[in-house]
């Protein structure tokens, strides 16, 4: 068997890399926002994320260059989530992925026309909730 080094994690800057003025202007209002939800929240992140966790992960975030967007993918309690915008997609079981259960994709150019940031930091605090 080969062992493989870990991947070094990627700093935000190098997460936001190639990314539109947009794009970035979206992140650092939105991850502004995740913050505030409470003191505990913490930010890292990894090769290829950035997350956010108290004692628990509860939001994973993706940029996604090439579709100008960002993904995130949100922990649940038994799949429950008030979502009444329908935002979020279920992630299949068979995906492993646990207690996160929900993804869904933030556009820039569908932020104030199909959702608002408060629909987004809405989803992203239920999720925060499940860790209490």
């Amino acid at each position: 068997k080969i062992k493989r080094e870990p991947r070094t994690p990627r700093t935000i800057e190098k997460h936001l890399e190639g990314s539109s003025d947009e794009l970035k202007e979206l992140f650092y209002l939105i991850d502004e926002k995740i913050l505030d939800i409470s003191s505990e929240i913490e930010r890292y992140t990894t090769n290829s994320e950035i997350v956010y966790k108290t004692s628990l992960n509860f939001a994973y975030l993706a940029i996604q260059n090439k579709k100008n967007c960002i993904r995130y993918s949100v922990r649940t309690e038994n799949d429950v989530l008030n979502d009444p915008k329908k935002l979020t997609e279920k992630i299949p079981k068979t995906h492993g992925y646990g207690k996160i259960t929900r993804i869904f994709f933030v556009y820039p150019s569908k932020v104030d026309k199909d959702y608002s940031i408060d629909d987004i930091v809405d989803i992203i605090a239920q999720a925060y909730s499940t860790t209490q």
